[in-house]
């Protein structure tokens, strides 16, 4: 499946779509049918076969992967859109915008917690070097209070 990726990569959509019917009967039984299909759809769109494209765009239905709900939704957009199906492109051109919308509050609210959790960081290594620093302050003070009593007795 892999090398069906690497060839849709360098725009090779019909040596792709040859390895992926090879994977289709064991497709099923690897639980990988959906990445198959995304791939098929992926490839006979690039080759303009819209027809094959909206087959395998719909048999993919919601993807696990927002961004590849989005990618199908704008091709199927597009595809309708090509059709003079307005009605049917503005639909999907919707499900587009709300997969992305989504996509992007997923990401903003990851970004906030990776930024809290380097704040966390941040305050457990600044609590780390105060104790630390208190402690070679006590050190000090210890010392010198231990040589001001040498003095004090030296004197006497």
């Amino acid at each position: 499946m892999r090398e069906a990726e690497v060839f849709i990569a360098k725009k090779k959509y019909h040596r792709a779509l040859q390895l992926l019917r090879k994977w289709d009967s064991r497709a099923k039984h690897l639980n990988i049918e959906k990445n198959i299909n995304y791939l098929k759809a992926i490839s006979f769109d690039k080759i303009k076969n819209d027809d094959s494209t909206l087959y395998y765009c719909k048999r993919i239905g919601n993807s696990r992967s927002r961004e590849k709900s989005a990618e199908i939704f704008e091709i199927i957009t597009n595809l309708y859109y090509d059709k003079k199906q307005l009605d049917s492109a503005a639909k999907y051109s919707k499900l587009t915008t709300k997969e992305i919308k989504f996509t992007a509050k997923s990401t903003e609210e990851i970004g906030k917690t990776l930024h809290l959790h380097e704040i966390q960081k941040i305050e457990q290594q600044k609590n780390k070097i105060v104790f630390e620093n208190k402690n070679a302050l006590n050190l000090v003070y210890t010392c010198f209070a231990f040589a001001m009593l040498l003095f004090m007795i030296l004197i006497n």
